[in-house]
């Protein structure tokens, strides 16, 4: 099976996640192909591709909450004035197999008008994959303690 996406909102999704509300904004284009022979979890075998791009409904920023949990800081200079950062690059390229999802690249990355790069968010390759279980695990204990809070 193969999908082709456009368009597809970053802020939407983040939204959806009330632990990751308001983290990224801008629109997806992509593609994902995924194939699960005789329905099994364990064969089952795909890879999903997404870029950002410019869209004047959605601008594509990340927020100063985001880039502080990540480790970074968000300057001196600017951090009294700006929420949220804008970046230029974003691409999620993600394999899934033996019940893992394999990041091959996932980048944040913003050029300043002198042409220099200030914001560079990347995967680490010793840190780039997570067992599906494990995230479907975060993401229900995340939701237990979300609704746990009255949200």
């Amino acid at each position: 099976m193969a999908l082709l996406v456009e368009g597809l909102s970053l802020s939407t999704i983040c939204n959806q996640f009330p632990p990751i509300k308001g983290y990224l904004s801008g629109k997806l284009n992509g593609m994902l192909e995924f194939s699960l022979p005789a329905f099994e979890l364990s064969g089952a075998r795909g890879r999903a591709r997404f870029w950002a791009i410019a869209s004047k409904e959605e601008p594509r920023k990340i927020s100063k909450e985001l880039i502080t949990r990540l480790g970074g800081k968000p300057g001196k200079l600017f951090s009294f004035f700006w929420r949220d950062r804008p970046y230029d690059h974003g691409l999620l390229d993600v394999t899934f197999v033996d019940q893992s999802l394999v990041f091959q690249r996932l980048e944040l990355l913003h050029r300043n008008f002198f042409g220099k790069r200030d914001l560079e968010i990347k995967v680490v390759p010793p840190f780039n994959t997570i067992a599906v279980e494990d995230l479907i695990g975060t993401i229900q204990e995340t939701w237990e303690r979300v609704q746990g809070m009255g949200g």
